[in-house]
């Protein structure tokens, strides 16, 4: 015997009746609403809703129909200006977290220290204090804390890395400029700065990556740095035209300095493709 298959209520595309007056359910998007007790119903059936008002809101049956059209008004009323709010305090909210964000991008580009957003915050509410009180209360709420501060700075670094990514996939050409410098610490830092272009002659020039050198600062040292961070940003290599250096010994040596070091791999990459194509 052929297995019966059992019917789905979203393969019947019902459509939702106008059953407000008779029920007291409205459609919001997907979900069909109760006015009286903002309960949900899964399946959109008129016996369910029938179930629903007679079982929880039997009393509403006795009004009568001018009653039971300016309950319904109320309600529809109610229930819009509780949305109208809830969608106001959203894009509050909003505009509170992205006020956070860009106060904390503008104390990272003037590198001034994270502890100064509750200092900028304070300046900020007492001048709306002065200028506009009725809006103090939202400035109020616009976390700047040491920690939140920190949060956002990492999240700005985090999303430009993930940007510049994608638009150095695209890169036609490139370049790099390549700087090694000791930090308060006596850590020796490489500062790799990239300028790229793509096919619709879009230049895009960023820091791709500020990393210690652990140990040694050698020429191979450099190399194997700008090689790691090239495949972690997945960048192809064989498109780099040019390298600029801070003039370093271990940068512009003719045989073990950096730049004759990675164009040397460049050259080995390009020999192992047109080998693989021959073969």
């Amino acid at each position: 015997m052929a297995e019966k298959k059992k019917r789905k209520v979203a393969d019947e595309n019902r459509k939702f009746r106008e059953w407000e007056e008779l029920y007291f359910f409205i459609q919001i998007k997907d979900k069909i609403i109760c006015l009286i007790c903002r309960d949900s119903i899964s399946t959109l059936k008129s016996y369910n809703l029938k179930r629903h008002f007679e079982q929880k809101h039997s009393e509403i049956a006795e009004l009568t129909v001018g009653e039971r059209k300016a309950k319904l008004k109320l309600l529809k009323d109610n229930l819009g200006a509780q949305q109208s709010f809830l969608r106001k305090q959203h894009v509050q909210s909003n505009a509170i977290v992205s006020a956070s964000i860009k106060i904390s991008n503008i104390i990272a580009k003037k590198m001034k220290p994270f502890a100064d957003g509750d200092y900028i915050k304070e300046c900020l509410v007492a001048a709306v204090e002065e200028i506009y009180p009725e809006k103090a209360q939202l400035f109020t709420q616009i976390s700047l804390s040491h920690q939140t501060v920190a949060r956002r700075i990492n999240d700005i670094s985090t999303e430009i890395c993930a940007t510049l990514c994608l638009f150095s996939k695209n890169f036609v050409y490139f370049s790099l400029a390549l700087n090694e410098a000791t930090d308060i610490k006596d850590t020796a830092q490489l500062a790799i700065f990239i300028r790229g272009v793509d096919r619709q002659m879009n230049v895009t020039e960023e820091l791709l990556k500020l990393g210690s050198l652990k140990d040694t600062t050698t020429g191979r040292d450099i190399k194997e740095a700008v090689i790691n961070c090239m495949q972690v940003h997945q960048i192809d290599l064989k498109n780099l035209i040019g390298i600029a250096t801070d003039g370093a010994p271990a940068m512009v040596r003719k045989n073990v300095g950096a730049v004759n070091l990675i164009l040397g791999h460049k050259e080995t990459l390009q020999k192992t493709n047109s080998f693989e194509l021959f073969m």
